[in-house]
């Protein structure tokens, strides 16, 4: 009898680990917008938009009384096209300590990027967020990277810091491969109830697609410029550093936010001296004010240069919107954003477009 007992109790001892494992929890947004576009690029044309809808499933298990793994593998997803259906968005492994912070092994948004917070208050609209209609670069995410996040300081400080790694290449006959070069980026962050303020830093990363590539789709010259729409698009910049600074204030049922960003192109001698130089300075206002617990008033303003070889490009960007939510999860909005984008340069005309969407956007 004491033998079937002890058997009994070994069984549930190491069945202990497995039932400690949380289910994941799969989650998403779906947001999908009509589009109407005119100005020197458009004539009267209607579009149906996917807004950065996603899904993902995300979760943690605990390994001591301190210590824990967790995961998070999200996809985007495409609503209203047939091609490149899914796309790939934060993906990571990691172990978080509670007094010494979390580490993450993967691909997702750098420590640069997360400081945008709740500045931009069109954010996922394909033509009116900050990264299309004012041209803000760092939007995108890291791949190949190792990321820190310390535990809370002082009750409101959160300290980030990510390192990209560089590619390796084959520089001689031998066949030989030399790594070329890390890049890296870093951020502080305070939030209090009221109050968020972020700095951000990068240097030489490289957010473009998969492991190389264009970083973002921010660059204008006279090269890649003329392609009709208020997206701006991408070049053959490898790599930039810069430095942003977001802060956001909340009183009662107002919220004003501002961003100030300056970056460089890191490799300018590509092709050349000079030949992919891309500079930027931008800066942006918002404001969201709510109405009543349904109905919410936005507005965003953008100022975007560009210096790239051969010119420069100046970006204006106005956008007002209503939000109306009919639970925390489902809501319907209405936008109206106009850019206008000015580019120095030969075969470099002015162009101006005017964006009216309404949409429907649910969250699970």
């Amino acid at each position: 009898m004491n033998r079937k007992l002890l058997a009994l109790a070994v069984g549930a001892a190491l069945s202990l680990p497995l039932a400690a494992q949380a289910a994941p929890t799969v989650y998403g947004k779906v947001n999908a917008s009509v589009d109407y576009l005119s100005g020197d690029s458009y004539k009267n044309v209607w579009e149906i938009n996917s807004n950065v809808s996603r899904f993902g499933i995300k979760g943690d298990e605990s390994l001591t009384s301190s210590l824990s793994a967790l995961y998070q593998v999200e996809m985007g997803l495409e609503l209203a096209n047939g091609d490149a259906s899914l796309s790939s968005r934060n993906r990571f492994v990691g172990l978080k300590h509670n007094d010494l912070g979390t580490v993450r092994l993967g691909r997702f948004d750098s420590a640069f990027k997360a400081t945008e917070g709740a500045v931009d208050v069109f954010n996922d609209q394909k033509y009116a967020d900050m990264e299309n209609g004012v041209g803000v670069s760092g939007q995108g995410r890291l791949s190949r990277v190792v990321g820190y996040s310390s535990p809370l300081i002082a009750n409101n400080i959160t300290l980030n810091f990510d390192i990209q790694q560089g590619n390796n290449t084959s520089t001689d006959a031998s066949g030989k491969h030399e790594h070329s070069s890390d890049g890296f980026a870093a951020s502080g962050v305070y939030k209090a109830d009221n109050l968020y303020l972020a700095l951000g830093l990068e240097k030489g990363v490289n957010d473009g697609a998969a492991n190389g590539g264009t970083i973002g789709d921010q660059y204008i010259g006279p090269a890649s410029y003329g392609t009709p729409g208020l997206n701006i698009v991408g070049s053959d910049v490898d790599a930039r550093s810069g430095i942003r600074l977001v802060g956001v204030v909340t009183a009662g049922d107002l919220q004003v936010g501002g961003l100030v960003q300056s970056t460089q192109s890191t490799n300018d001698d590509i092709g050349g001296p000079g030949n992919n130089k891309q500079d930027e300075m931008a800066f942006l206002v918002s404001a969201a004010y709510k109405m009543d617990k349904s109905n919410t008033l936005k507005g965003e303003l953008g100022y975007n240069k560009y210096d790239f070889t051969g010119g420069d490009a100046k970006i204006t960007f106005v956008g007002a919107g209503l939000d109306h939510s009919f639970t925390a999860a489902t809501k319907v909005y209405g936008l109206l954003a106009y850019q206008d984008v000015k580019p120095s340069g030969a075969g470099a005309p002015k162009d101006s477009n005017f964006n009216l969407g309404l949409g429907i956007e649910t969250k699970f």
